[in-house]
């Protein structure tokens, strides 16, 4: 059964961005992530009030697409090359129109050309048009163009989104860095970390270096509303990320080494 790609989930998260922090959509309903709300499944946003990591959200990203995953499967007759699943599935996550596209319906019938002429009558709001083009491009030529970087972005306590403070970062980076042999949770004082961030309703688990880093300076961004409460709650999020890291740093064997303590 076909599926996105990481390098395609890196893709279309590229496309659409992400929010570290539940926020209000523009009808109002609470929303993290990548799109993600309720309906869609755990977490719920609006219970769930607090910071969340770059691996966390791509990690329910990869859930809430596999209903598209399974529309795109079966839009299309011919067989799809990875490249063209992955366009596919970014085209139908932005636009919902995958079964009546008459593009879909052109490439079914092997009429190349057509489909990618096509394509393009998927073009409003004009603002959409740059990515239609990078999803043509990757669907009939195999060119990605995020090149695994999005930019994530901090909300206030309120759920307002904070869209001028964006902070760009590499996926590969801030979901995949790996610290050796850590000690289980339950025995690690990361946890001490994360119950410091959590205090005021806020709960960051760091895990890579350059993702604390991302978060610290999105909590930079939102620290620099006028929400007073903002202010307090972030600056606990912060001191919390900062105690999770050196904890998580310390129980992998990091500090030991460092210090030549061990």
């Amino acid at each position: 059964m076909q599926t996105v790609s990481e390098r395609g989930l890196a893709e279309i998260a590229g496309h659409e961005g992400m929010v570290l922090s539940p926020y209000k959509d523009s009808v109002g309903v609470w929303t993290v992530g990548i799109g993600h709300t309720a309906g869609a499944g755990a977490p719920n946003p609006e219970e769930e009030r607090r910071v969340f990591s770059v691996g966390e959200v791509m990690e329910i990203f990869a859930r809430d697409i596999a209903r598209f995953e399974a529309r795109v499967r079966k839009a299309f007759t011919q067989p799809l090359t990875q490249e063209q699943f992955d366009a596919a599935v970014s085209f139908d996550f932005n636009t919902g129109g995958i079964h009546r596209a008459t593009w879909v319906k052109l490439f079914n019938k092997g009429d190349l050309d057509g489909a990618r002429k096509s394509f393009m009558a998927w073009r409003k709001p004009t603002e959409i048009i740059p990515r239609r083009k990078k999803e043509r491009n990757l669907f009939f030529d195999g060119v990605y163009s995020g090149g695994g970087r999005v930019n994530t972005y901090p909300a206030t306590l309120a759920g307002k989104v904070l869209w001028s403070k964006g902070t760009r970062v590499s996926l590969n980076t801030a979901t995949r860095v790996a610290i050796p042999n850590p000690k289980p949770v339950s025995k690690s004082r990361t946890a001490a970390g994360s119950g410091v961030a959590g205090a005021g309703g806020a709960v960051l688990l760091v895990e890579p270096v350059r993702e604390c880093i991302a978060v610290i300076e999105g909590q930079k961004a939102a620290l620099s509303s006028d929400d007073i409460t903002t202010l307090v709650v972030g600056g606990i999020v912060v001191a919390g990320a900062l105690l999770a890291l050196y904890a998580r740093l310390d129980d992998g064997g990091y500090i030991d080494r460092w210090t030549g303590r061990g």
